[in-house]
């Protein structure tokens, strides 16, 4: 429950470590802006990507921190990053961008996902 980028950072740094010895896959799964308009929303998520984009992980945390972006599973993300430049990644590839207007078509307030890897 604990997302300050400290903590995610030693989760990070830790799974790096051990990849060295073990065949680890790291998946972070979370929701991105929730209960906005769509327009808004992809704003928002557009910004906080673009931290992804430059593997700046602290970035990314705090900016998800200050604008009160409703992403829920930030933490699980930051340390993603940390572990996937540590890894060697070198690009971040944006697979999908959707939201839940989408389905339902109602683009008045919308919960929307992300879906990407580090390579």
């Amino acid at each position: 429950m604990d997302q300050r980028y400290e903590v995610c950072e030693s989760i990070g740094k830790t799974l790096a470590s051990l990849a060295d010895e073990m065949d680890i896959m790291v998946i972070a799964s979370s929701d991105f802006t929730h209960f906005e308009p769509a327009d808004s929303a992809r704003a928002r998520d557009n910004q906080a990507i673009e931290y992804l984009e430059f593997f700046d992980a602290k970035g990314f945390i705090e900016f998800v921190r200050q604008h009160r972006v409703s992403i829920c599973g930030a933490g699980p993300i930051t340390a993603a990053v940390v572990f996937a430049k540590l890894r060697g990644a070198t690009e971040f590839r944006l697979i999908k961008y959707t939201n839940s207007g989408d389905v339902t078509g109602d683009m008045s307030s919308v919960v929307a996902y992300v879906s990407a890897e580090f390579v």
